[in-house]
């Protein structure tokens, strides 16, 4: 982490002889895949026949990041035997990873055809369909694969990730710890476990979670699960110091996984937003039919919470984090080069109707819309935007306690964390200028500190009727799959407000680097 070092100055030269073992180390391994790989190569040309030379060969490619090339291989083999199971649990990875989603479902339906009492086909299925928040289905396909093989431990964690989306904590703690005590070095599972607000670990299982051996046993993305897993812990027991320890070691190891520069993810983000200010007017005889609300912001910015509130009116659709914006309008610059006669509303809400059905009021929580507010100000009809935003320290260490599973690189680091919230305020600001009457600020500290005035400030400026249930948003039933998910099952509170101050030490390098944009 920058500005942080523990032995006066030693730490960045160990840093750097680390990383230069890693790279030898890097290298020493990618020249063996390169010669095992001509190796099967070659004995393929000799034994073309033999599906377990392919199927090494698309294993090898998979290690060396070659998708495509591991894809070819492993249809090969499966071309040679046609009920190579082994061979489709592989090709379902390699399609996965390439976002070959509907190809990888029928590769587990063809598998199921093929062998039907084979419990990771279900799995698989249901892991898969649990990403795309189809929960229903998702269970479905889990259950299948608990009827054939009860003890999988990977299936009840997935049932308890459902769970824990429909707002059932307690069934989904069950099912979270069954996984684990079928399998104690299931790090995810640890880590799932940890962000309940009461986590029901037992002592040795708690023991064996801060143990090296389960260090010992673990690749470097399970190690990064375990030492979130342990920060949680160590801060609900209000061991603050202990708890940024490993978040460190989680984060860090995380930065080694994926290179990321903020420098020039800001510069893309500032390049959209100089084309979206100029490039998109407001059109005329704009229709009101329905309402288009847009929640942006910062991740953790309390953006789940709005969302959860908003959504207990009865006319109300809750997209959730949706890519229907950005798409529609890839997808709108498309159709005017070929002269179709297209507003992007109409494409936007094509697409948002196959995912929820229509009614009248929208509510969108892609937080980096944020970029585009422009073109929803002038484009999307009868629209409101409510840019969500708090403390900024608050922001950015809950951000560095998240383990996200996918995008938001910067929040590994508090450095890159600060840069980013500075200049999306920045943005934001702004916007709030030129489209003061379209744009709603919602501090989140506020809110949690007095939800009832708060909240009917909100509902006023929308233009709602006003309820009480507005203020109980705990009480929603609705799937909830972000990072969020067990905060706002829970009543509103401001326990969070001011968090910072228990990591000041490690937080201290960036306090100084906040910029004032209110």
């Amino acid at each position: 982490m920058e500005g942080i070092e523990s032995n006066g100055g030693c730490g960045k030269q160990e840093m750097k002889i680390f990383d230069h073992r890693e790279n030898s180390q890097s290298v020493q391994l990618e020249n063996q895949l390169n010669i095992r790989i001509n190796l099967i190569k070659n004995l393929i040309r000799c034994e073309q026949l033999d599906p377990k030379l392919y199927m090494e060969l698309g294993s090898l490619y998979i290690q060396k990041g070659k998708y495509k090339s591991a894809e070819l291989a492993i249809k090969n083999a499966i071309r040679l035997k046609a009920d190579y199971k082994e061979a489709y649990l592989n090709l379902f990875l390699v399609l996965k990873d390439q976002g070959k989603i509907e190809t990888a479902k029928k590769c587990m339906f063809k598998l199921i055809t093929i062998n039907p009492s084979f419990p990771e086909s279900y799995l698989n299925l249901g892991g898969l369909l649990l990403y795309e928040n189809n929960l229903l289905e998702s269970e479905f396909y889990i259950r299948k694969a608990l009827s054939i093989s009860p003890n999988l431990a990977e299936a009840h964690y997935n049932l308890g990730r459902i769970f824990e989306a429909q707002g059932r904590l307690e069934e989904s703690m069950k099912e979270i710890i069954q996984s684990i005590n079928l399998d104690n070095n299931f790090a995810k599972a640890y880590y799932a476990l940890s962000t309940f607000k009461q986590p029901k670990l037992s002592k040795a299982l708690t023991n064996y979670l801060f143990s090296d051996d389960i260090l010992n046993k673990s690749f470097l993305r399970d190690k990064i699960e375990i030492y979130y897993a342990r920060s949680n812990l160590l801060h609900k027991r209000g061991d603050f110091l202990q708890s940024s320890k490993y978040l460190l070691l989680a984060n860090e190891s995380k930065r080694k996984m994926n290179q990321f520069d903020v420098d020039r993810y800001i510069e893309s983000i500032q390049e959209i937003v100089s084309k979206n200010l100029t490039l998109y007017t407001k059109e005329s005889n704009l229709s009101e039919s329905s309402e288009n609300i847009f929640i942006v912001g910062m991740p953790r910015s309390g953006s789940t919470l709005i969302e959860s509130i908003l959504s207990l009116n009865p006319n109300s659709r809750a997209l959730g984090e949706v890519n229907a914006l950005e798409e529609s309008i890839f997808e709108l610059n498309y159709l005017l080069s070929s002269d179709k006669e297209l507003n992007l509303e109409e494409i936007y809400h094509s697409k948002v109707n196959k995912m929820i059905p229509f009614k009248s009021i929208t509510i969108d929580k892609q937080l980096y819309n944020y970029l585009y507010v422009p073109i929803i100000v002038n484009k999307i009809y009868n629209s409101r935007i409510i840019s969500c935003y708090r403390n900024p320290m608050d922001n950015v260490l809950s951000l560095y306690r998240t383990n996200f599973t996918e995008g938001n690189l910067f929040s590994n680091s508090l450095l890159d964390s600060i840069k980013v919230i500075n200049n999306q305020r920045s943005i934001m600001k702004t916007y709030q200028e030129t489209f003061s009457k379209s744009i709603y600020s919602l501090n989140y500290d506020l809110l949690v500190n007095d939800p009832e005035f708060e909240i009917k400030k909100l509902i006023s400026w929308l233009g709602w009727e006003w309820e009480k249930s507005y203020l109980f948003p705990h009480l929603n039933k609705r799937v909830v799959s972000t990072a969020s998910n067990i905060q706002v099952r829970s009543p509103i509170g401001n326990s969070s407000v001011g968090s910072w101050t228990k990591y000041r030490n490690l937080l201290l390098p960036i306090i100084d680097l906040i910029v004032d944009n209110e």
